[in-house]
């Protein structure tokens, strides 16, 4: 019988933003920038989640996208590119 060649052992994980409940509501910058990722593509969808679910605040610190996201874009197109902003009205 002909072997098969090993399969690589890889790890997969979820590319889903997963905010994660929170007690209470975020007070402070310091506490905004230890949970939150203001920049992150999937922040509107995340704070919709926590708003439809009536949470108190969300953490981004379990989401597996927690870091892929990370960088400050520029103002001008992070500005026109978030929900309800459509440049073509």
């Amino acid at each position: 019988m002909k072997k098969l060649p090993q399969q690589p052992k890889t790890r997969t994980f979820s590319l889903v933003p997963t905010p994660t409940k929170l007690g209470g509501s975020l007070r402070s910058d310091r506490e905004l920038a230890q949970h939150r990722r203001l920049y992150c593509a999937h922040y509107a969808g995340c704070l919709s989640v926590s708003v439809r679910e009536e949470w108190a605040g969300f953490s981004c610190v379990h989401c597996p996208l927690r870091d892929l996201h990370d960088a400050r874009p520029a103002i001008e197109p992070f500005a026109e590119q978030r929900l309800g902003n459509d440049p073509n009205s």
